[in-house]
């Protein structure tokens, strides 16, 4: 699915009024996590959906919902095209 992490953030950001993804690169992951194992295996991009500490719990369960959501409809979307 390429290109799917930005299209994800892109139907978030446009999903959630004055939300801005904060994403960050990291190092390519190693050792016996399963962000490694999936980047090792299978060749295949992962990330980490982290929310803040301080983030409040109502936009918590909303991000959260909408990540979901936009997840499974791009799913679905690039399974149709197959």
């Amino acid at each position: 699915m390429d290109g799917l992490i930005k299209h994800w953030f892109e139907a978030l950001e446009k999903a959630i009024p004055d939300y801005k993804v904060n994403a960050r690169g990291s190092k390519p992951a190693s050792g016996v996590i399963s962000k490694a194992f999936f980047n090792r295996e299978f060749n295949a991009e992962a990330l980490v959906y982290e929310v803040g500490d301080n983030t409040s719990r109502d936009f918590t369960i909303l991000k959260s919902k909408t990540a979901a959501e936009k997840l499974m409809v791009l799913s679905l979307e690039y399974l149709n095209k197959k």
